[in-house]
């Protein structure tokens, strides 16, 4: 009897390791095969030479076809290794097993996803930067960690990979970051269509008064000139509307700088300060000597604000998650 069990332990186990052995070899074979591949078609460099990641994986001594060499190998090992679970019986190993075996798919499409959207993010911000030389730097930054942002989060959906809070705060920051940016370009559009106007005005007077002599061709003058008189009008139309958006974003930046001096004030009553602030989108606790701020609404929740608000009177604090409920925590400094 014990003869036998020995006997078909140690033949599970041979099993197990032939098992093991051939996805080892398979799985480098095929990684091998799958970076041959990526080598020919010449993915790397076609990245290093149009995608700023690219760039900085090449300065890193990272390539894409390695990454895919390694990929590959690591589903091969993790379906070989499922197999020879499934051979013990084990149930928790043959769970730990499928669920590795399930997710690479999705590691894997959630990374081709990121790559993908790495290429479209440089190839669209190539498109923009020509549009002024003046703003090129600032809109392509802006641009490029907008769309690169975009493309992590699709790849992490890919992946199945959700986190609420990470989305929220990504949407907002986009919003703003977009909203910088539509008020930069309309006021950088503006003065290049002043200036350009401006040129474009000069060069028909000129002309006209060098070509023009008789009663007909003067004449065509006056009328031109009118046109000139109504394009000058319209520059300082353009000039008045360009001063009126630097008026409105200079309001717009002392009434936040306000806003902000006012939060960072410290208050006495701090836990009505804080309830003023949140209103119906959270809770306020008295907790650890401090105070708790319970989030209600996800989106619309005034992270910023209550944040400054908690520091301006000299608590740390501490972002956590508890019982599926994101909690602020403000503790007396040191405690």
């Amino acid at each position: 009897m014990i003869e036998t069990y020995l006997l078909d332990m140690l033949w599970l186990a041979a099993k197990i390791i032939i098992v093991i052995a051939v996805g080892w070899i398979v799985g480098r074979l095929l990684g091998r095969l799958a970076r041959m591949i990526a080598v020919r078609s010449r993915i790397d460099e076609q990245l290093e030479k149009r995608t700023y990641i690219g760039k900085q994986l090449k300065d890193a001594g990272i390539k894409i076809s390695l990454v895919i060499d390694v990929l590959v190998r690591l589903y091969v090992y993790a379906v070989a290794f499922h197999i020879a679970a499934t051979m013990t019986d084990i149930q928790g190993v043959i769970t730990i097993s499928r669920t590795i075996v399930d997710f690479m798919p999705f590691l894997i499409f959630g990374i081709f996803v990121m790559v993908i959207g790495f290429i479209f993010s440089d190839y669209l911000i190539r498109i923009v930067i020509p549009i002024s030389a003046r703003a090129s730097t600032v809109i392509g930054s802006a641009l490029r960690g907008i769309l690169y942002l975009i493309s992590i989060l699709a790849g992490l959906t890919a992946m199945k990979l959700e986190i609420p809070i990470l989305t929220t705060l990504a949407t907002a920051l986009i919003w703003s970051t977009m909203l910088g940016l539509a008020i930069g370009l309309a006021v950088a559009l503006a003065l290049g269509l002043k200036d350009a106007i401006a040129k474009r005005a000069e060069d028909i007077v000129s002309s006209i008064d060098l070509g023009l002599e008789t009663a007909e061709e003067k004449l065509r003058i006056d009328k031109v000139r009118e046109v000139v008189a109504g394009l000058r009008n319209r520059i300082k139309e353009l000039e008045a509307e360009v001063e009126q958006y630097k008026s409105r974003l200079k309001e717009m930046e002392e009434a936040r700088k306000i806003k902000l001096e006012e939060l960072a004030i410290p208050t006495i009553n701090i836990y009505d300060r804080l309830r003023e602030i949140v209103k119906g989108r959270g809770e306020v606790r008295e907790a650890y000597g401090g105070f708790e701020v319970e989030v209600l609404d996800l989106e619309n929740f005034p992270w910023c604000e209550v944040l400054i608000a908690l520091k301006g009177a000299g608590f740390d604090v501490i972002f956590t998650k508890r019982d599926e409920k994101y909690l602020i925590i403000g503790r007396v400094a040191g405690v």
